[in-house]
């Protein structure tokens, strides 16, 4: 099947680029590459960012330059949230402020990414949110302005090699992927140990250094998400959503569910009943 190759969006006519602020993985486009260069910024959350035929994750903080010829999409991972601030733009541009900077574009399979943190984090999510409100050929002018500091940031050190550590070993990427269907998760850690080719210890320190979670938090992650579709459905009782949603006993049902939402099991219902009703 033939990948889509996207081209800026009409707005870009009058702003010179485009500005996009996304709240949720299901509202990204599916994998796809660009005729134009693209940053992402990651506000909020995590999600896993497929990315020439590999995974990563990403999550607040990362900043990620996307060249014209590199395919990508997004895959939730569990629950979490996800909030990306996605810049567009023509490749000129990033060549002129390379030039401007003394700075070089690599050439490395995966992108160049880094995770700001501190003064750099809230400089850059003030940028972008000043960018995404201007709806006029000054957000382009304040654009060229802040890229070569951007730019810095990216090719000012030496990220290829953080890029590639950061991405996911494909035996576990499969695994996650087979672990997002319901039977496995509902199944448990023994499905999990059962579909892993390696030892308990090494699963669990390779679920934290790429997934940054544990085996058991993700599959309880799973189940809830799952417990909770159940209980906005209104068909069955508490005890009933327990044991269909992987869980032996209602007690520890209870203190996962509040752990993950901060209320009851009845309290998480008739606060999504009043956010419906507003």
């Amino acid at each position: 099947m033939a990948i889509p190759r996207l081209s800026l969006p009409n707005d870009a006519s009058v702003t010179g680029m485009s500005v996009v602020k996304q709240d949720n993985v299901y509202d990204t486009y599916p994998i796809h590459c660009h005729e134009f260069d693209e940053l992402f910024f990651i506000f909020r959350g995590r999600a896993i960012h497929n990315i020439n035929g590999q995974h990563q994750v990403i999550e607040k903080g990362s900043l990620v330059f996307i060249r014209p010829d590199d395919t990508h999409c997004y895959s939730p991972l569990n629950n979490y949230d996800f909030g990306m601030y996605t810049l567009g733009f023509p490749p000129d541009i990033t060549r002129c402020a390379l030039d401007y900077s003394g700075l070089e574009m690599n050439n490395a399979v995966f992108p160049p990414q880094v995770t700001v943190y501190g003064a750099d984090y809230t400089w850059l999510e003030n940028r972008m949110e000043r960018l995404w409100l201007i709806r006029s050929p000054q957000r382009l002018q304040l654009f060229r302005a802040i890229f070569p500091a951007i730019l810095e940031m990216l090719f000012g050190r030496d990220n290829a090699k953080q890029s590639e550590a950061a991405l996911i070993p494909p035996w576990l990427a499969r695994l996650e992927e087979s672990m997002r269907l319901r039977e496995n998760y509902i199944a448990g850690l023994d499905r999990l140990l059962e579909l892993c080719p390696y030892s308990q210890e090494y699963l669990n320190r390779m679920f934290r250094l790429y997934l940054k979670t544990t085996p058991t938090e993700y599959i309880n992650a799973r189940r809830m998400t799952y417990a909770t579709e159940l209980l906005l459905g209104g068909e069955h009782s508490i005890t009933e959503i327990c044991f269909a949603s992987g869980f032996n006993n209602l007690s520890h049902f209870y203190t996962v569910f509040h752990r993950m939402y901060d209320c009851t099991p009845k309290e998480f219902v008739r606060r999504m009943t009043a956010e419906q009703m507003r």
